[in-house]
């Protein structure tokens, strides 16, 4: 795992930047066959932190857009897993409406269940911007520390919406995932999924925000207009 802390300085940088590091961010989370990244905001790395507030909310803004670029125009499954025990009201109050909008806008929910965890996936051909954004504030936002974990991975031309839990698992080229304890964005690509569409993303998403987009021992990345930092 990368992390660096400077506790000299009595002052602290500006919450204006964004890295991509290569690697895991728990060793645990690396996947066979599977590249993994994690992103980092700034603020992150000093505590305390001015206005600690609003640059989580920048944050959220950041990875909710890359997010979104990243599944546009694709197959996409969106796999939610409940280790709550029924713990976890809202979320079990708002299933039988997500299921019926999932269904409404061209998905399909899948389901598998054991005593452990009960997983959801909800997979389209393309995924709606109003599925995506009502998910994201439910899991990520409102429903966080409640063990309800969410990811949303890009597909593979080609994979049939009606195909079975184990082949839309095997389809996947890019799981994205927003770390439930920390700012962290974490991200896992099939080797030959492009580094450069990933940075563009997150590229777009930082500008928007203000923040600078860094990659950080990735390899030189394939164009972009970014910056570029090694270390």
């Amino acid at each position: 795992m990368f992390l660096w802390h400077s506790r000299k300085k009595k002052t602290h940088p500006k919450a204006d930047k964004f890295w991509l590091s290569q690697g895991n961010f728990r060793d645990y989370e690396a996947m066979p066959g599977f590249v993994g990244y994690f992103g980092i905001p700034s603020f992150f790395y000093w505590e305390p932190v001015p206005e600690q507030a609003e640059n989580g909310e920048k944050f959220h803004r950041v990875a909710r857009s890359t997010i979104k670029r990243l599944l546009e125009g694709s197959p996409s499954v969106i796999l939610i897993k409940d280790l709550s025990h029924g713990g976890a009201n809202l979320w079990i109050d708002k299933i039988p409406e997500i299921r019926k909008m999932a269904l409404s806008e061209g998905g399909k929910l899948l389901e598998v269940h054991d005593a452990r965890c009960k997983q959801y996936l909800f997979v389209f051909d393309v995924l709606t911007d109003s599925f995506f954004e009502m998910i994201y504030q439910l899991i990520n936002r409102d429903c966080r520390y409640q063990n309800i974990y969410i990811t949303y991975s890009v597909l593979a031309n080609g994979i049939q919406i009606d195909a079975d839990i184990a082949s839309i698992k095997e389809a996947a080229l890019l799981n994205l995932h927003i770390d439930d304890d920390h700012s962290i964005f974490i991200i896992q690509a099939v080797p030959e999924y492009p580094l450069e569409k990933i940075s563009e993303a997150l590229t777009a998403a930082c500008q928007s925000e203000g923040w600078a987009f860094h990659t950080l021992c990735c390899g030189e990345p394939q164009g972009g207009g970014h910056e570029s930092e090694t270390g």
